[in-house]
């Protein structure tokens, strides 16, 4: 019997996770863009919009009413608001986010650019792991029915599964130990001491002092001197893992989980044995040249491009500040209706500032995103098939499946 990539993914202890971000033009957008402006120009009858390289279709736009529509009736009880053409405009707008954030080089920026080189690696060991491990986990019949006869309390498909993550871990550690032989990894032992004592000093002497008692990134970013970051704690054939990329992989680990002798030389050297698998396993990767499968180059530009937005976006919204108190006050006199209290008129009381707050942050946050859209129409170029969307509207399913449906990300 076979099993697919998660007990191998299991054995590695590789944490990957996916994004719904649309399926792109075969080349990364360019930076340069023509002069501004709405092109009435004949597009494919399937085609709603077209972008600089991005193209979206009428199906397309259709899923994204369908998803918005069962999200609001579903969690506000509502009907869709956007027309087809106010979702479309919607749609082209985030496409020029990305066109945007590539203007600005937001990628290259910390900590996004380690993110995303971090996450460029783990999909390269996940496809390499899939690719050469996941067809050799088999179990038969009498391997099941010996694990039942051994543990009688298990049921088959727990027996199967077990036996499975089993062999995975087997089959990793074989062909993980080879990948490290061949990569002649050597250790900084002096550099190993440092790291510890430098973890030390980090928990003990964090910038922002708070109930905060684990390492974070920021952390790392600030205190660490660069020379500190470039501290090179062991070589590998074509690469390196310094000081920050320890830390890199320190920071990803949940804080309960993060071992506790980090202080000593020799759990600063375990750690280093886990920062040290994603690397290897990529660099095996590229060496077979995964890196340029389409999988791959899917799965890198889909990130990217969700990452881009996101990044868009904070940019967009880096100023909005604090709420005065006497800006809580005012907002709270000019929305009296909305604080009733069992059909009754509120007195203000500083129990309230947290729920007003969040009500101007979310006023300001949509009218800079609205900004911020007009302006982006305004700059980039794109191409709107009218006749292509006439008629397009949300289609919802029936009311118990529509409870079941996700807002899309």
């Amino acid at each position: 019997m076979k099993t697919g990539l998660k007990h191998i993914a299991a054995a590695a202890c590789l944490l990957l996770t996916g994004c719904g971000a649309e399926r792109a033009a075969e080349e990364p957008p360019a930076a340069a863009v023509e002069p501004a402006g709405r092109a009435e120009q004949e597009l494919p009858s399937g085609v709603a919009a077209v972008i600089g390289p991005y193209t979206i279709t009428v199906d397309q736009l259709q899923q994204r009413l369908n998803s918005e529509a069962a999200y609001a009736r579903s969690k506000y009880g509502t009907e869709p608001v956007k027309s087809a053409g106010r979702m479309l405009r919607t749609m082209v707008a985030e496409k020029a986010m990305i066109l945007d954030a590539l203007r600005k080089n937001l990628l290259d920026r910390e900590p996004s650019r380690t993110t995303m080189a971090r996450f460029k690696d783990k999909v390269l060991a996940n496809i390499l792991l899939r690719t050469k491990l996941a067809d050799k986990i088999n179990v038969n019949k009498e391997e099941i029915e010996q694990k039942l006869k051994a543990d009688p309390k298990l049921d088959r498909a727990r027996a199967e599964q077990m036996l499975q993550r089993q062999k995975a871990n087997e089959l990793f550690n074989e062909y993980y130990k080879k990948i490290y032989e061949k990569n002649e990894v050597e250790k900084s032992p002096d550099n190993l001491a440092a790291v510890a004592e430098i973890h030390q000093d980090l928990l003990a002497n964090p910038v922002q002092k708070g109930p905060i008692t684990f390492i974070r990134g920021d952390q790392v970013r600030q205190q660490l001197t660069a020379k500190q970051k470039e501290m090179v704690l062991a070589t590998y054939t074509g690469g390196v893992i310094t000081i920050k990329d320890w830390f890199d992989f320190l920071c990803e680990m949940s804080p309960p989980s993060r071992p506790k002798d980090l202080n000593t030389a020799a759990g600063a050297d375990r750690l280093l044995e886990g920062a040290l698998r994603i690397p290897l396993l990529a660099a095996e990767a590229r060496i077979l040249g995964l890196h340029e499968s389409e999988e791959y180059l899917n799965q890198v530009r889909q990130r990217e491009e969700a990452t881009l937005q996101a990044l868009a976006r904070r940019e967009a919204l880096k100023d909005m500040g604090e709420p005065s108190g006497d800006e809580i006050e005012a907002y709270f006199n000019a929305h009296r209706e909305q604080f009733e209290k069992d059909g009754k008129p509120q007195e203000y009381s500083s129990d309230l500032d947290n729920r007003i707050k969040a009500m101007i942050w979310r006023e300001e946050r949509d009218h800079l995103l609205d900004e911020y859209e007009a302006d982006l129409l305004a700059k980039y170029p794109y191409r709107i098939n009218e006749n292509a969307i006439v008629g397009v509207r949300p289609v919802l399913p029936k009311d118990e499946e529509t409870e079941s449906m996700q807002r899309p990300k």
